[in-house]
């Protein structure tokens, strides 16, 4: 299955969509920020998060960082075969430790981009090595239920705590409000950073279509309009501009970092929020001549 997406995308999608493919990744000098980043992403997997120290996400925490340890130990053991371990049990735990050195070398040597849920696909396998494990290593049976209730309780309490702290936090609500009034007002194209922009292709159901600008790179919308990110955008965005009225959206934090590249002020802006500037131009021309050449 995986084969026939790599091939379809290759083939099919490639042609109208611009994204990264596996071809595009390069080499880089070993970076030991990767190893902490996947690091850090098994635990934020397992249920690790920031918090209060003084709060319940210290005993969530804590549960964490016991199953990781008791993950590492069931992994060592199955593969030293110090238990009596069976076959498939040395196997598998073989298996995560290949994958997860593989996983880790391959972020330390190359540029591909990194999220926690990555490493899932082989997080998940170290399931069944402490399951396997625990099966097998001698000691009292109420002590490997207790265990096994244990890491259940964790996993249950952890995901309804996490679940209840976010449900009511509206993350999208400055954004909607900026595509209500494009929307309205049938402002359809413009330039936004990546996050930005896809959070206004989403909210309007594909009515808004977005010029897309690489995330740490938000100087590009006024110096370099037409260096769009090469990510999940249309491929002829590369080589056509928006036509009709456009509009430019920033953060209030990218307007801050680069205002000295435009004459565009705050009141020149159309609608804004406590989260955006919203400036919108008869043409692509306008929008060239508010940019300030070095």
């Amino acid at each position: 299955m995986a084969m026939t997406g790599y091939v379809i995308n290759l083939v099919i999608l490639s042609n109208k969509f611009t994204f990264v493919r596996y071809t595009d990744i390069g080499y880089k000098d070993f970076d030991i920020q990767s190893v902490i980043l996947v690091f850090n992403g098994i635990l934020h997997t397992i249920g690790y998060g920031n918090g209060n120290v003084f709060s319940f996400i210290s005993i969530l925490n804590g549960s964490a960082l016991i199953i990781f340890a008791l993950m590492l130990f069931c992994i060592f053991s199955g593969v030293s075969r110090k238990l009596e371990t069976t076959d498939i049990n040395q196997f598998l735990s073989l298996y995560v430790l290949c994958a997860f050195m593989i996983f880790t070398l391959l972020y330390a040597f190359t540029d591909m981009s990194y999220q926690d849920r990555y490493n899932i696909p082989i997080l998940v396998f170290s399931i069944p090595v402490i399951t396997l494990n625990l099966s097998e290593i001698r000691l009292n049976k109420n002590v490997k239920k207790s265990v096994c209730i244990f890491i259940l309780s964790v996993v249950y309490i952890g995901g309804i705590y996490k679940f209840n702290s976010r449900k009511n936090i509206d993350t999208t609500f400055y954004a909607r409000e900026i595509t209500q009034y494009l929307t309205d007002h049938n402002v359809l194209k413009g330039y936004a950073t990546f996050w930005n922009a896809n959070l206004l292709t989403e909210l309007s159901n594909g009515r808004i279509e977005v010029w897309t600008h690489p995330p740490g790179a938000v100087e590009t919308i006024w110096k370099d309009t037409d260096a769009v990110y090469k990510w999940l955008q249309y491929v002829d965005h590369a080589n056509c501009k928006p036509d009709g009225e456009i509009f430019v959206i920033q953060t209030i934090e990218e307007y801050e970092s680069t205002a000295q590249y435009t004459t565009m002020k705050p009141e020149n802006a159309v609608f804004h929020n406590d989260r955006y500037f919203l400036f919108v131009f008869k043409n692509y021309n306008e929008m060239q001549n508010s940019v300030i050449r070095e």
